[in-house]
């Protein structure tokens, strides 16, 4: 197993320096410590000074009764231990505590590499015969040789014993050749007589039983009980004694575990099990092994991270780490999987999911196939009824108790998951989560289990270097850096930057949010939520920035850089509404006296310039309504109105677009429609647009008597748009004028 380990460690560092010199290449921000990320192997520990679990001493007892003891009658010692739990390093101990007695002759036998029960005893005897040919010298008979006849006897014969029966291994006339020459008896009483001659005992170790498949374990067995009658032989047999019973139970009784045990309480006459690990030491091993794996990567835990950790650990975590190698497995598990990661993900969510991997492989998949549930406590329904939280959990973690169930799901999940015990305002949660890049914030779950950065998320690496470099950089720059770093999907980039508000320095703020207000042609069309626009999102976000900058003479020089530059003016609209806002929502002084009117003024006029060239109404759709709502805000209707009657008498078909940016949309089972003209628009636009009574001579000249009756609802759904609004338009126009004109009624009467 060493030299193999040793191959694959050059092979490691081949590859290593070859992936170093591709990563040179390509543009990548992740790099590696080949120095500092060291995997453990499973090697087990070959002296005693290694000894951390306190074994040392157990291993030194069962060595020296061994060596010590006065009979000379053979003694097989079974090590009972799982997987993983160290019996092979207990073995090692004790081979280097009967190093000190010049008597005993230490034999370590591996059946891994024997296929057949013939090649088995000739390997086992053979190996047996070469220890003692190095042990015993200056006697007449060579006892090696004739050892290595007694083994190949046994693998020619048919031999039975009770319980065992090995079958004939070659032909009847080698058997006849063999069997002239000597006899079993004979060879066995010849040992015997050398070892007693030579005072010397013979301990031999086997080790991994309970690795090999059904049929080699049996064979395992019958080589024991047939050789176990040698006097100064003795045996010590480790391994997972639930396993191997389980495997003999199937040969020699009805097919229990239960006639396993029986057959073994035959053969193994000390029974000894595995000293269980002190929690405390189990403790101190995992934090060493999360320790070395943040170190390697040069992270740095704060103090309540530190804290949060602990109690995951202590409270649902430790206790479960039942074996060594479980634990050098989950120290493997973070050096490889923590670097790839780095700064990418939250240290603590990632050392605890990987945990979780580890530990509760069902329960990992749970967590990554139930998204809703973890990240927004949601219960959600299928074809077998409502799925909880609990209901999830169940066969996930059907082998623990009620009580460690509950410590998992209070201690451990609630922990990286909270909203699971109970809930959380989520635009807050999710800004707090995000910016601590928890697994529990929608951005930054599927980080957790794809080891990378999804094709459809931004790297955090990317994004703090882009807010490094920021201040060094021209807008054409900038604007570059934007589509490369965004993927071409800049509300992406705005959305994992607002994580990013509690690093964000002043200087930074009005670079960054001059480059999106700037740049806001590459936010698409379209809502981010069924709230809020991607432009609505991105006004409030630069809004939040103006919040940073701590100078109200620096804050109002930026906001006017904003609104001068802001592309396109759309866009500048927005950008106005939000810092208009924030200002109003501000506990302070927020800009200069008069600053709010200058804002404005920069708005109004660029409106007004941009009308001179292509009205709103054709250029922005649906958003044009705020710029004519901001220009009514400073001008009012006498300043907007004689504009767009001079546009519609020369162009009176765009009477249906005007109306139409008014609209909204409306949600249906087959997506976005544009909604229906609602009364407080029809009186936004009479009372601060346009006159109603000039819309509705527009609209009567151009569909004549496809108005004669106005309808609200029951309009035929191939009706063209600019018809449809015509309809409603005039609708309420009757309506309203109706009721005007009539006495006036109470408010309950309206």
């Amino acid at each position: 197993m060493r030299a193999i380990s040793k191959f694959f460690r050059k092979v490691i560092t081949k590859l290593s320096k070859h992936m170093d010199q591709v990563n040179s290449a390509n543009e990548s921000n992740v790099s590696f410590d080949h120095e500092k990320t060291i995997f453990t192997s499973d090697e087990p520990i070959s002296t005693q000074s290694y000894d951390k679990l306190n074994r040392a001493l157990f291993a030194h007892r069962i060595a020296e009764t061994l060596a010590t003891r006065q009979e000379s009658s053979n003694l097989i010692i079974g090590l009972f231990a799982p997987w993983g739990a160290g019996k092979t390093s207990v073995l090692k101990m004790m081979s280097e505590s009967l190093e000190q007695y010049h008597d005993v002759i230490v034999v370590e036998f591996n059946p891994w590499y024997c296929q057949t029960e013939e090649q088995l005893l000739r390997t086992f005897f053979n190996t047996l015969a070469d220890s003692l040919n190095q042990k015993i010298t200056g006697i007449k008979e060579d006892i090696g040789k004739i050892l290595k006849d007694y083994g190949c006897i046994l693998s020619l014969a048919s031999v039975r014993l009770p319980f065992v029966t090995f079958s004939t291994g070659n032909t009847a006339k080698e058997l006849g050749d063999k069997l002239s020459a000597t006899t079993l008896s004979e060879t066995k009483d010849k040992i015997e007589q050398i070892l007693n001659k030579n005072k010397k005992k013979v301990i031999i170790l086997i080790d991994d039983i309970d690795r090999l498949d059904k049929k080699e374990i049996h064979v395992i067995f019958k080589l024991v009980k047939l050789s176990c009658g040698f006097d100064y032989i003795s045996y010590i047999l480790a391994f997972d004694d639930n396993v191997v019973s389980a495997a003999l139970g199937e040969k020699y009784g009805a097919g229990n575990q239960k006639d396993g045990r029986s057959f073994l309480e035959k053969i193994i006459q000390v029974p000894l099990h595995l000293p269980q690990a002190n929690p405390v030491t189990i403790r101190k091993m995992v934090l060493e092994a999360i320790d070395n794996a943040i170190k390697n990567v040069d992270v740095t835990l704060e103090n309540d991270e530190k804290y949060r950790l602990l109690r995951c650990l202590d409270s649902g975590m430790i206790q479960h780490f039942l074996t060594p190698r479980t634990i050098k497995v989950y120290k493997n598990a973070l050096e490889f999987a923590i670097p790839l990661l780095k700064n990418e993900v939250n240290t603590v969510d990632h050392i605890i999911i990987e945990g979780i991997r580890i530990l509760f492989p069902t329960l990992y998949t749970t967590i990554s196939k139930n998204y809703d549930i973890f990240i927004d406590g949601i219960t959600t329904q299928d074809s077998n009824g409502n799925l909880s939280i609990d209901t999830i959990l169940q066969p996930a973690l059907s082998h623990l108790t009620g009580d460690e169930k509950d410590s998992i799901k209070n201690n451990l999940l609630g922990q990286i998951f909270p909203r699971i015990l109970r809930d959380y305002d989520k635009e807050e949660a999710e800004i707090e989560w995000g910016s601590q890049q928890r697994i529990c914030s929608h951005r930054y779950f599927k980080r957790y289990f794809t080891y990378s950065i999804p094709i459809d998320d931004i790297s955090d690496t990317d994004i703090n270097l882009f807010l490094e470099e920021i201040l060094t950089k021209n807008m054409p720059d900038i604007r570059k850096d934007l589509l490369v770093i965004s993927k071409n999907d800049l509300p992406t980039l705005i959305a994992l930057l607002k994580f990013k508000f509690g690093n964000i320095t002043p200087n930074q703020a009005i670079i960054l949010s001059q480059a999106i207000s700037s740049n806001a042609d590459l936010i698409p069309a379209g809502n981010s939520s069924m709230f809020l626009s991607h432009y609505e999102e991105s006004g409030i976000f630069i809004s939040r920035l103006l919040k940073i900058i701590p100078d109200i003479e620096e804050r109002q020089r930026c906001a006017e850089e904003i609104l001068h530059n802001a592309n396109p003016l759309s866009f500048c609209s927005e950008c106005y509404r939000w810092i208009e806002a924030a200002a109003k929502n501000s506990n302070s002084p927020f800009f200069q006296e008069n600053g709010k009117n200058k804002l404005l003024s920069i708005v109004i006029n660029r409106i007004k310039s941009a009308e001179a060239l292509k009205p709103a109404h054709l250029e922005f759709g649906k958003k044009a309504s705020s710029l004519y709502y901001l220009w009514s805000k400073q001008d009012g209707k006498e300043g907007i109105e004689p504009v767009l009657k001079a546009r519609f008498e020369q162009h009176p078909e765009e009477m249906d677009s005007f109306i139409a940016c008014y609209l909204g949309d409306a949600w249906t089972a087959n997506g976005p429609v544009r909604a229906d003209l609602l009364t407080g628009q029809y009186n936004f636009i009479n009372e601060s647009i346009l006159s109603s009574e000039y819309i509705i001579d527009n609209l009567t000249k151009r569909y004549g008597a496809a108005l004669a009756d106005p309808q609200y609802y029951d309009l035929p759904d191939d009706m063209p748009d600019g018809l449809r609004f015509a309809h409603q338009f005039v609708f309420l126009h009757n309506q309203i004028n109706q009721l005007q004109g009539q006495p006036e009624k109470t408010q309950a009467e309206t």
